[in-house]
């Protein structure tokens, strides 16, 4: 009798090994992307961020059993809703008030701006170069 073995872990066959491309992109779009407007403000201002981890460990331990399509919209919604917070404390808005706010995102215009414009084409550069 002979027994078969591999050396592979079957989630490497689905391109989930532990450091692989697809798991080092879904680390820094799920948890380094999300972070770094926390990382850029905190100098100046420590935001309290309690419910967010949470967020964020709730979403790894569901992205344990659900397919990845839906934990990175779980990630992504997680970092929507610490970005909504981090706003709202760093400009001392109650709910109501923030949420009344957003009536006037209508009136902002990314494009007349030269760093939102080199921002979004840096980023398309880049996704283009490493696809």
């Amino acid at each position: 009798m002979t027994m078969l073995t591999t050396t592979r872990a079957p989630a490497a066959d689905k391109g989930y090994a532990l450091f692989s491309r697809n798991a080092l992109l879904f680390a820094l779009f799920a948890v380094v992307i999300p972070n770094v407007l926390f990382l850029l403000v905190a100098p100046f201002y420590i935001a309290s961020r309690l419910i967010s981890p949470l967020l964020f460990l709730a979403a790894g331990i569901a992205g344990l059993f659900l397919p990845a399509r839906l934990t990175f919209i779980l990630f992504l919604l997680a970092a929507l809703i610490d970005l909504t917070l981090m706003v709202m404390m760093a400009f001392h808005l109650p709910f109501d008030v923030a949420l009344d706010s957003l009536k006037y995102s209508a009136s902002i215009n990314p494009a007349k701006s030269a760093l939102y414009v080199c921002i979004v084409l840096v980023v398309t550069a880049t996704s283009a170069l490493s696809a």
